[in-house]
């Protein structure tokens, strides 16, 4: 072997050795640089109110909704008393919207999202017969202008219930307080979740025919959970941080599924892989993370919450 040869294969290794450890590390921080904010305080936490300016009772006497923050994104509905029947509230856009709601609680306030934007929304309270046929109690049509299309997704509602004593909620506050940026809340709250909580594969297979809420308090303090809990808490999560947050349900390829969006004004890498795109609802999916499931097909809205 000639020495100019030599030299030429001691050459090629040195640039082979040098591209492998560049190509191996990633020279990029995470998450970007971004403008400088200040920590949101508990006091600016969005809380619903039913101040009782705009209420309808429907025909039973049995549901009343307070329909005086429709600007704000959402209304309230109660039952007044135990039914002796299964009530139920459905809202629609133009026939788009969840199927319907069931009510949780008895005399006291829970929280519906106007989640498709502004516009005419159908309100109706439903009073089952038999099976699954239903009679309408009451029909609110109601014209919704929303301060802002972010501003449903800043409020608690039945899926993601929370408020200011909530242990998810004082657990936010205390992870970002040495956040100075948005981007920099939102990657301590999502590694959070996604290193902290375990798939629940028991409670997966026990609610599988079933529709569960999740309850994020729980999530939190049992640190396990199926899809919609990963959803929900992440999403608790960061509205209490002042930042647009969406729950979705829908389809992927493996299942049927949930998932968040965020919103916000710029644009910058949390993760390698996370792109948070400016002024566009951008995907981020904690459950898929926590059980490394590299998943690159698509993903299908069904819902919003």
């Amino acid at each position: 072997m000639s020495m100019n040869f030599r030299r030429f294969l001691c050459a090629m290794m040195t640039l082979l050795l040098l591209s492998g450890c560049s190509g191996m590390k990633d020279e990029k921080n995470y998450p970007s640089e971004y403008e400088t904010s200040p920590s949101p305080t508990m006091s600016e936490l969005h809380l619903p109110k039913s101040p009782g300016d705009q209420v309808a009772v429907d025909t039973t006497g049995l549901v009343q909704i307070d329909y005086s923050n429709t600007s704000s994104g959402y209304l309230q509905a109660k039952l007044l008393r135990k039914p002796e029947k299964r009530m139920r509230l459905q809202i629609t856009k133009d026939g788009v919207g969840n199927l319907a709601y069931d009510f949780t609680k008895e005399n006291e306030y829970e929280t519906f999202p106007f989640e498709l934007g502004s516009g005419t929304y159908l309100v109706k309270v439903l009073e089952n017969r038999s099976g699954k046929t239903y009679t309408i109690t009451l029909t609110l049509s109601l014209d919704v202008k929303l301060e802002n299309e972010q501003i449903p997704f800043l409020y608690p509602n039945q899926t993601v219930n929370y408020d200011q004593h909530s242990a998810a909620v004082k657990k936010a506050f205390a992870l970002t307080k040495d956040d100075d940026t948005v981007l920099k809340r939102i990657a301590t709250l999502y590694h959070y979740v996604v290193d902290n909580v375990s798939y629940d594969e028991k409670k997966a297979k026990e609610v599988e025919d079933i529709y569960v809420l999740p309850v994020v308090d729980e999530t939190l303090e049992s640190k396990k959970g199926i899809c919609f809990d990963y959803a929900a808490l992440l999403t608790a999560m960061l509205r209490s941080q002042q930042i647009p947050t969406r729950l979705v349900t829908g389809n992927t390829t493996i299942e049927y599924h949930a998932w968040i969006e965020v919103y916000i004004k710029g644009k910058g890498w949390i993760t390698p892989d996370i792109l948070l795109q400016e002024r566009k609802w951008s995907r981020m999916d904690p459950t898929f993370a926590s059980s490394d499931i590299d998943y690159k097909d698509e993903y299908e809205d069904k819902y919003y919450y």
